[in-house]
């Protein structure tokens, strides 16, 4: 069983599965997996997110399908199809009890997900929910290649759910901006006319959420893409690597460590509520500085993002 470790761990588990595809999802929710079974034999104590203490019988043999059982139930918003959950997973070898390996994780909730990641459907922050089966059904045939009948524990503590787009109310569109349709998933799709790139920094709020208002400094869960107005093409996505991005709202070029964003970008984004969809031509004069090492778009173009504010992340 040994064999897991190393395998797990240079897979690179804890990322793959967070780099899971977005849905759409409806209000509600119902959990596709029986609780109980052998996962009700797992016994963990300890602060959410923190250190644990984990014991069951030895060895912890799980065929066939895996089982789940929530062992401390949190409250709050659920995760949907869709919603992105951040948290920490602890994993242990059901053979030896021995810890394998352990970290955060920030991943997309979806049906088709391996269980490790289904798991936290319909499930609020505060929620600590155990795993146990074989590897390949636990973490996915590619995470586990090798050890495939392997039975895995694998304890999931949910601190945060973020909704995986925008939901605030629809807003009339800025005239002379380009014109976006969003998939079934939320992803954005860009239509531009022949208007020219506007001079000045313009923002459309496309949908206008309820939640809090980001401030300046917060650390602000955010889907994005961004399009060169020149070209028309995409530079960056969020929605390409299947998680949002958190970013400082601040413009980092009056921040000590560099954290933040370009000045247009903050500027945009400084104020705005969560659940809130944003369209915004950021003009040269308020992108990267000109020159600047890796700057996706030419020194003379102007850049358009859409943003979702999905949600400010507590303590920052």
């Amino acid at each position: 069983m040994r064999k897991s470790t190393g395998i797990l761990l240079a897979s690179g588990m804890l990322v793959a599965v967070a780099l899971s595809g977005c849905t759409s999802a409806g209000p509600s929710c119902e959990v596709e997996w029986q609780d109980g079974g052998v996962a009700g034999a797992v016994d963990v104590s300890g602060s959410l997110g923190g250190t644990l203490k984990t014991s069951f019988p030895l060895p912890l043999v799980q065929l066939g399908e895996a089982t789940s059982t929530v062992v401390q139930a949190g409250d709050g918003p659920i995760a949907l199809p869709g919603s992105i959950v951040e948290g920490s997973v602890t994993i242990y070898d059901g053979a030896t009890g021995e810890q394998l390996t352990g970290g955060g994780v920030f991943w997309s909730v979806d049906r088709e997900e391996p269980r490790v990641v289904a798991a936290a459907k319909c499930l609020s922050p505060g929620t600590r929910v155990v795993t146990v089966g074989p590897a390949s059904v636990v973490y996915g045939p590619s995470a586990a290649e090798g050890v495939d009948d392997a039975t895995i524990v694998s304890v999931l503590d949910i601190t945060a759910v973020y909704p995986g787009r925008a939901d605030g109310a629809d807003r009339l569109p800025v005239n002379g901006m380009p014109t976006i349709a969003l998939a079934p998933d939320g992803r954005p799709g860009f239509t531009f006319t022949n208007a020219p790139a506007p001079t000045d920094l313009v923002v459309s709020v496309l949908k206008e959420g309820s939640g809090p208002e980001v401030q300046e400094g917060d650390t602000v869960v955010l889907q994005y893409t961004g399009v060169s107005w020149a070209k028309r093409t995409v530079f960056d996505t969020t929605w390409e690597k299947g998680v949002p991005a958190k970013l400082v709202a601040a413009d980092a070029s009056t921040t000590s460590d560099g954290s933040g964003v370009v000045p247009g970008f903050a500027k945009a984004l400084i104020g705005q509520r969560v659940g809130s969809q944003v369209l915004v031509a950021i003009p040269p004069g308020l992108g990267y500085p000109a020159g600047a090492t890796g700057a996706p778009v030419a020194d003379d173009d102007t850049m358009v993002f859409v943003f979702d504010v999905l949600g400010i992340q507590e303590g920052d």
